[in-house]
């Protein structure tokens, strides 16, 4: 099964503990995605009509898909990331829940 993946530009303030949750989960998918340009800044940048178009909530991390975790799941899921197992695939919710 392969991965279509319509997340293709990430807009985030900089790396934090969710930020890094979706990144790593992106990299160990193979995934190729770009970061947003510009000098985004919290408070300001999620405000813009824009923004909130993308994301009605204006929270970070941002594509058409928001919260980490929802990112990190749709870009595993079709990948080797969620295993063969409901063991690996708990391996991989605790990665998600507790490890980030």
């Amino acid at each position: 099964m392969s991965c279509i993946i319509w997340l293709q530009i990430f807009h985030t303030p900089g790396k934090n503990m969710n930020v890094n949750k979706a990144i790593i989960t992106i990299e160990y998918a193979g995934v190729g995605i770009k970061m947003a340009a510009g000098n985004f800044q919290m408070g300001v940048s999620n405000k813009t009509p824009e923004f909130l178009k993308m994301n009605p909530i204006g929270k970070t991390p941002e594509g058409p898909l928001f919260e980490s975790n929802a990112i990190a799941r749709y870009v595993a899921h079709g990948s080797s990331l969620f295993g063969s197992s409901k063991i690996e695939y708990v391996s991989f919710a605790l990665f998600l829940c507790y490890f980030l």
